[in-house]
């Protein structure tokens, strides 16, 4: 409601500011919107996966180009609802080796569509999980976001763009916690170990140490007494068998006796190849878990899952990692690997 009092000069100036403004930044005065073509394949492409679950969406209007920079900080891509307040959706990306140019097709898919949640529907990063931990909504920002997922996990893919258009998306089958873990391999560390080092820096050793001379009871240390920017870590490859399709894996590692780490600390890590394909990774280090940072580690036995395994992987490496900017002694021991199907 207008209120009938007469205006002052000052206040009756100002409407018309607004006014002028207002018509001012209408969108005859914005530049047509750009959308590079490599980009556009997947704006494209949301639309049409839109269009399979019922919804009809025109992301025309949606401007997609490449950048050498993202201001708004240290990301691959960068999605604007309202760019620079002239009401235009605007998608940023960053056209580097380590963010596009290497990218295979489903990893430029996930960042487009991530982008798409935030400059089409305004979503926020999303940061919860699913019961099997595996990350909510590709909306996420403290996970792998690339790794959510690829050609092999279609059903994967199905969920996340179901959950990208409406987040009330159900939990999905393969989202479900698995319990029954049963051990399948087990290593105490032998002298002949297959486990191998790599250090970035000789500021951080590690050692297969022998820890009862009477007995084959050995471990892998990894240590530093001045770290900066360095880290290492002990890794071991083989080879899956009758790991079944959506199962969970567990990685279990012991701390002995005299273990402890300042600073960042520890980590576990595993990984799924298909040759030289990456294509599943989890870890402490990595959502919805973090780096285990504790002063005394001793006798404490730490674990990661690996849900919804891909059975299509054919080498499984698992890491023991000691993160940069980390100093104390920590030693490994007693490492299983356990696997639940239900």
């Amino acid at each position: 409601m207008i209120s009938k009092t007469k205006r002052s000069l000052p206040s009756l100036l100002f409407t018309l500011l607004i006014i002028f403004s207002t018509f001012s930044c209408s969108d005859e005065d914005l530049p047509p919107v750009i959308q590079n073509d490599e980009l556009k394949v997947y704006l494209d492409r949301f639309e049409e996966e839109a269009a399979k679950r019922g919804y009809d969406y025109d992301l025309s209007d949606v401007e997609a180009v490449f950048v050498g920079e993202i201001k708004q900080g240290d990301f691959c891509g960068y999605g604007y609802p309202n760019y620079e307040g002239t009401g235009r959706k605007r998608i940023e990306i960053l056209r580097s080796d380590g963010c596009w140019n290497n990218s295979d097709d489903s990893e430029k898919e996930i960042l487009m569509f991530h982008e798409i949640g935030h400059a089409f529907f305004g979503r926020l990063h999303e940061e919860s999980a699913l019961p099997n931990q595996r990350p909510n909504s590709i909306m996420c920002s403290e996970c792998y976001l690339s790794g959510s997922y690829n050609e092999y996990q279609p059903h994967r893919r199905e969920y996340y763009i179901d959950e990208l258009i409406d987040p009330e998306t159900d939990v999905p089958e393969w989202g479900v916690a698995k319990e029954n873990f049963e051990l399948f391999w087990q290593d105490d560390i032998e002298e002949n170990t297959d486990w191998k080092l790599n250090s970035f820096s000789n500021l951080v050793s590690g050692e297969l140490r022998q820890l009862d001379a009477n007995n084959d009871d050995y471990a892998l240390t990894l240590s530093a007494q001045d770290n900066d920017h360095n880290g290492a870590f002990w890794f071991r490859r083989f080879i899956p068998s009758n790991f079944p399709e959506g199962a969970t894996i567990k990685l279990e590692v012991k701390t002995r006796e005299g273990s402890s780490a300042l600073g960042e600390g520890i980590a576990l890590q595993m990984n799924n190849y298909k040759d030289n394909r990456l294509l599943d990774l989890a870890g402490t280090n990595f959502y919805p878990e973090f780096p285990i940072r504790a002063l005394n580690l001793s006798n404490n036995t730490y674990s990661v899952i690996m849900s919804d395994y891909t059975a299509d992987g054919n080498i499984l490496t698992l890491f023991l990692r000691y993160l940069p900017n980390t100093t104390g002694e920590v030693i490994f021991d007693d490492i299983k690997v356990y696997v639940a199907e239900d």
